[in-house]
């Protein structure tokens, strides 16, 4: 008899399982909710750093641009200033044509608009 009256105290066991049913369904949207959350996150700070990274790359690249173009330039005015008495035939003939080439680059980038350092000083 005792047994009986423990049980009869006791929810159904139909009722406790809902119960628990219902607390673990819940406890499993809040998890996803959490997960959902740090995954947002996450991804939002990957994006971030990305477009840092990218960003960096960017100025990066323009940097050696512009030191490409400073070694050009001073080498070409290396080439305009070589004195060309002296020099083999052969020697001069490369010389004078390298600098008609680059006085016509010269002329084309400061009437094109375009970078007019061009090695004038």
């Amino acid at each position: 008899m005792l047994v009986e009256t423990s049980t009869a105290k006791e929810r159904p066991i139909g009722c406790k399982a809902e119960k628990d049913r219902r607390k673990k369904h819940a406890d499993t949207n809040r998890n996803i909710s959490e997960s959902n959350a740090i995954m947002k996150s996450f991804t939002s700070s990957l994006d971030e750093r990305l477009e840092r990274s990218e960003k960096m790359q960017m100025e990066n690249l323009q940097l050696k641009r512009e030191k490409m173009h400073h070694i050009r330039l001073m080498n070409e005015k290396m080439i305009m200033d070589t004195k060309l008495d002296g020099m083999t035939l052969v020697q001069r003939e490369w010389y004078q044509l390298q600098q008609a080439e680059i006085l016509q680059r010269w002329k084309e980038s400061s009437m094109g608009g375009g970078n007019s350092s061009g090695g004038k000083n």
